[in-house]
């Protein structure tokens, strides 16, 4: 028996493949395409979405080991010694995801499976450009460095 996709489906898949490609939107909200760098965004998300694209421009800094570090580095001065703390401590410090691995364990039995999800050190660095209002800076002087060019 010769099985044959229904014209709903195939009409599903080519807006499931346009979408990946970055032609149509993904949806509602704001985004950073990586793909094709595209940026749909209303208001203040306006920026997050700008700290993505310049993370971009930069080769992606939020995912290496350096900016962990330098977050990481942040954190613990932060901690101890009340008096290093600005504007960005909380933001920084209990940010979904600092602190976790770098891509979250797909395995629920794995406790970084619940420290991950959304967040993490790229989504850090696109809100960090938001808090900042793009005045890089105002950013924590360990952190200045990976923002400019």
């Amino acid at each position: 028996m010769k099985r044959t996709l229904a014209l709903p489906a195939v009409l599903a898949l080519a807006v499931v493949l346009l979408m990946s490609l970055g032609v149509l939107p993904a949806g509602p909200g704001s985004y950073y395409n990586k793909r094709t760098g595209i940026i749909r965004c209303q208001g203040d998300d306006c920026l997050h979405e700008a700290g993505h694209a310049l993370d971009a421009s930069r080769g992606w800094v939020s995912e290496g080991q350096a900016w962990r570090d330098a977050v990481d580095t942040y954190i613990a001065v932060a901690w101890q010694m009340p008096a290093a703390r600005d504007q960005f401590t909380e933001t920084i410090a209990f940010f979904p995801g600092v602190g976790g691995p770098l891509w979250p364990s797909r395995n629920p039995f794995n406790i970084t499976f619940w420290r991950g999800g959304w967040g993490g050190y790229t989504e850090l660095y696109a809100e960090l450009f938001k808090a900042c209002g793009g005045d890089i800076f105002t950013l924590p002087e360990g952190l200045r460095g990976f923002y400019t060019p």
